[in-house]
């Protein structure tokens, strides 16, 4: 099946969270105008109606636009699952067709993908007339939004997350994280020169600039005792190009904002864990900047062979910041990358380069020394960004955690700064980074949510 609106249609879209919290009163007045208080009754029609409802407002309280990802089969399914705190199980799939039955929602079937060539889900989300009703709804607090035990540490085995038994780690990174999640619902991060709601990626998906579903998660795949990946945030979902765009650009609740590049210490990195010394500054091959080779040489590294490598970075030029160059042009900077760094992918064959596992693990032993509400960081790929005000502390502690981790002394790190905030309390806003510099609506107007709801208390 080929779709002649295909982002607005599937790329548009979340999985369904099978961890809100749904037990509270934010529900009660949609669901007694949606359904008849007759089949209310019924303890377990309630319960999912409860659980969908809730979540097509949250779906369409991030985006108008967006659909929720839904299963059609009972395999989607799992009510015993640690992933499914509140045993939610397969009679969803009778909810979503009553609701569809009842002209609801609307609902897109499930379909092979022929341009990705796998398999779609089901799309859903609200129609007009049910989101007539979720405008009457006064949201104000995120600290309810998510299930009181809810999970925080996936285990995936082939692309599929799993069941698992807790060890120390598991335990230890679920507290973490717990309470994590709780100081970023509570701070506002975001980018004030970007005036759409969502940052579109080179493959054309869109990502929406949401606190709402943004979680962070650590995933380990295969095996427990190997390294791990954190992600499930929006800003964990940009690719190389939307960080090298905006990476001046982030600033925690309008404050002034730094960050630290871990790539800085991409050389060490290779030199300490794989003997391997890499010159990533030399003059030579300076077509590209020093962010750029980084990724070009870790992409280097996971890929077959040179000519596959150089076939990759044609297709998704636009992922690593080089869509401006043609085909004929790019190819030929490749060869000049290759002549120059070519034998690393010969020194280090068959090595297990993890170097985003590595960076989530330097966040992790951060997040213990720097768990506090008024300090929140934040990790993009292998960006560290942190509020100006407590950078002392934060920096201190990075120093002895990569001392620790290289075995070496006197670490030198760089701060980067973003963009100066110079907020007028007499012009709200109005000129927060210079004459050419716009603030954006959106960020506007999230910003002033986020003050009316520490405000409340949320």
């Amino acid at each position: 099946m080929k779709m002649n609106n295909y982002q607005m249609n599937f790329e548009l879209s979340r999985v369904i969270d099978f961890q809100k919290n749904f037990n509270t009163e934010l529900m009660m007045s949609t669901l007694g105008n949606l359904f008849d208080k007759k089949i209310l009754l019924n303890q377990n029609f309630y319960k999912h109606a409860n659980f969908i409802i809730t979540e097509l407002f949250f779906c369409w309280l991030e985006s108008e636009n967006q659909f929720l990802s839904v299963s059609m089969s009972k395999r989607g399914y799992r009510s015993k699952s640690r992933y499914n705190p509140s045993e939610l199980s397969s009679y969803s799939i009778k909810l979503i067709k009553y609701l569809k039955d009842a002209s609801l929602i609307d609902f897109q079937k499930g379909f092979y993908d022929t341009r990705t060539k796998r398999s779609r889900l089901s799309r859903i989300r609200a129609n007009q007339s049910v989101i007539n009703f979720f405008r009457k709804i006064k949201f104000k607090s995120l600290s309810k939004i998510d299930h009181e035990k809810r999970e925080y540490v996936y285990f995936f085995k082939d692309k599929n997350y799993t069941e698992y038994k807790d060890n120390f780690k598991t335990h230890e990174l679920r507290e973490i994280l717990k309470v994590y999640n709780k100081i970023i619902k509570k701070n506002f991060f975001d980018i004030p020169c970007h005036y759409e709601n969502q940052i579109t990626r080179y493959d054309n998906k869109a990502i929406n600039l949401s606190i709402l579903n943004s979680t962070l998660n650590c995933c380990f795949y295969n095996k427990l005792d190997e390294p791990y990946l954190l992600n499930g945030c929006w800003w964990n979902r940009l690719h190389e190009s939307n960080i090298i765009k905006y990476k001046r650009n982030f600033i925690i609740n309008n404050c002034d904002t730094g960050y630290v590049d871990l790539l800085q210490f991409l050389p060490i990195f290779f030199l300490k864990f794989f003997e391997t010394k890499i010159d990533f500054t030399g003059a030579h091959s300076d077509y590209f900047s020093y962010n750029k080779k980084c990724n070009l040489i870790l992409k280097l590294l996971r890929s077959k062979n040179h000519e596959f490598f150089k076939i990759s970075i044609l297709r998704e030029k636009r992922r690593y910041g080089l869509g401006e160059y043609s085909n004929v042009k790019l190819r030929k900077m490749l060869n000049s990358f290759l002549k120059h760094y070519g034998y690393i992918s010969l020194y280090l064959k068959n090595k297990n380069i993890k170097w985003n596992s590595f960076c989530s693990e330097i966040f992790i032993e951060l997040l213990k020394t720097n768990l506090s509400m008024n300090n929140p960081i934040y990790l993009l790929r292998d960006k560290i960004y942190f509020s100006l005000t407590h950078q002392k502390n934060l920096i201190s502690n990075l120093v002895k955690i990569l001392e620790e981790k290289f075995k070496v002394k006197e670490i030198s790190i760089k701060i980067e700064l973003c963009k100066e905030v110079k907020s007028n309390k007499n012009k709200f806003l109005s000129s927060l980074f210079g004459d050419k510099d716009n603030v954006a609506e959106r960020y506007t107007k999230n910003f002033k949510n986020f003050e009316r709801n520490i405000v409340n208390g949320s």
